[in-house]
């Protein structure tokens, strides 16, 4: 390049910076941040120059570009390389990982410039136990179990230090001892503390031992009463018992009708004495309810106490003592409202319909044991009986109606005459007298039939 092109070239560079001076003053901006942005770098400062980090611990260095005069440069592309890798490894943020025992140089580099820092990964016994934790710091252990504690040395900063020698001791062996591992046994109800120790430093946990669990069957209820009762609910409650392992037990409910034989008993389907009924605590009083009862109905109930899971390794108490109670006889409130099912229906002369009545308070609660009466408006149509039996008698509308205590429900029924070749009288013959097809069709001997099956007539 000819020193008339140098010159040119620089007299474009400064005429560049003034341009950019002359707008960042007019901008308000920082000349200075301005120039970081153009000035090549002249050197790398690396931060901290010297470092230790222990075996699979890390350090974080940071690199900063500089220019000529010492002002730092923003927005520079940094490239981080460890000259012993096997020491110290260096990640693209400048994050050193120690590796193994050694030195290793650290280098920042940006645009050519590099500097430098060194690492050093002591051996590990270099960096001393400052304290021991022991986790977990307290617990409790049945005389003849268990428990296994931990300890972790750790240097001044609370890093957890590995490959240290810990030795364990317990301040009353008769009550709990502690083997090399860690591991607890404990031999007699009673208190101790376990130490552990390494490099002088000490860390410790309170123990307590309680006298052994002597494992048994379920304890019997013998307290279960009925607690109180609606007209479609009881109410049990008892005191919960010890399982035969020191903890609440489960629960099955039984009832029956009358006297409960608990073999034949019928399981709670519905409320909260459904199967299983779990325990809270023992010597706590717990109450269930069985819900779906009948009004004004005798019921007996009984409980066995569980543990385990029912369907694999259930272990079941003997029968509590048997309880009685007798549901409400229902609801007193008068009837407001009759609905008559099915509210039409289509019969012809000489068949039967069946109709049903619903009965209802007046906050539609649905009320039973009430008296309903039914009656016919055209009773040459249609005949009702006490029951709500409907037959045909001759073609044409009825209106069927059923009363209870003064409120009425209607249904609208149409009689009509069967086509010719047609049914002459249909049932579902569910009050047929007979064992067999051909008896149960004669109905006692009430009805002589023919029937044309394809293959001929049968007549009876």
């Amino acid at each position: 390049m000819t020193f008339k092109h140098k010159l040119s070239c620089r007299l474009a560079l400064l005429r560049n910076v003034v341009l950019l001076g002359a707008v960042c003053a007019a901008a308000a901006c920082d000349l200075r941040a301005l120039l970081g942005l153009l000035a090549p770098v002249a050197s790398v400062a690396v931060a901290p120059a010297t470092a230790s980090v222990p075996v699979g611990q890390t350090v974080q260095f940071s690199a900063t570009p500089r220019d000529s005069i010492g002002n730092a440069l923003i927005a520079r592309v940094v490239t981080w390389a460890s000259s012993a890798p096997t020491v110290a490894t260096v990640d693209i943020n400048g994050t050193v990982t120690g590796v193994a025992t050694g030195t290793s140089t650290i280098t920042a580099m940006s645009e050519g410039k590099s500097g430098a820092a060194l690492v050093e990964v002591p051996a590990p016994l270099s960096v001393p136990v400052a304290s021991v934790t022991v986790s977990p710091a307290t617990a409790s252990v049945p005389a003849g179990q268990l428990v296994s504690l931990t300890a972790t040395p750790k240097d001044s900063v609370g890093r957890a230090l590995i490959g240290r020698l810990v030795t364990w001791v317990s301040s009353a062996p008769v009550v709990v001892t502690v083997n090399g591992s860690g591991v607890v046994t404990g031999v007699a109800a009673g208190t101790g503390t376990i130490t552990a120790t390494s490099e002088g430093k000490d860390g410790a946990a309170a123990l307590t031992v309680t006298a052994s669990v002597v494992v048994t069957n379920p304890a019997k209820v013998t307290d279960l009463v009925v607690a109180g009762a609606t007209d479609t609910s009881v109410t049990l409650s008892f005191l919960q018992v010890d399982d035969g392992t020191g903890q609440p037990a489960s629960y099955i409910v039984k009832y029956a009708v009358g006297t409960l034989a608990w073999s034949t008993g019928l399981p709670v389907t519905r409320g909260t004495c459904v199967t299983p009924v779990v325990g809270t605590a023992i010597g706590t009083t717990r109450s269930c309810t069985v819900l779906g009862l009948t009004p004004a109905t005798a019921y007996q109930f009984g409980i066995v106490a569980f543990r385990g899971n029912l369907n694999t390794n259930a272990v079941f108490g003997p029968l509590s003592n048997l309880t009685s109670g007798t549901t409400n006889a229902g609801s007193t409130a008068p009837v407001a409202v009759v609905t008559v099912s099915p509210a039409t229906a289509g019969v012809i002369v000489g068949a039967v319909q069946q109709f049903a009545a619903t009965l209802q308070d007046a906050t539609g609660r649905t009320l039973t044991g009430r008296t309903v009466t039914w009656s016919s408006n055209a009773l040459a149509v249609a005949t009702v009986s006490g029951a709500g039996l409907v037959a045909g008698i001759a073609a044409g509308p009825a209106t069927i109606t059923a009363t209870s205590e003064g409120q009425s429900g209607t249904a609208a029924l149409t009689v009509s005459v069967a086509p010719a070749g047609g049914v002459l009288f249909e049932s579902d013959w569910s009050t047929a007298l007979g064992n067999d097809p051909v008896s149960a069709l004669r109905d006692g001997g009430r009805w002589s039939w023919e029937a044309d099956w394809g293959g001929g007539k049968i007549m009876s």
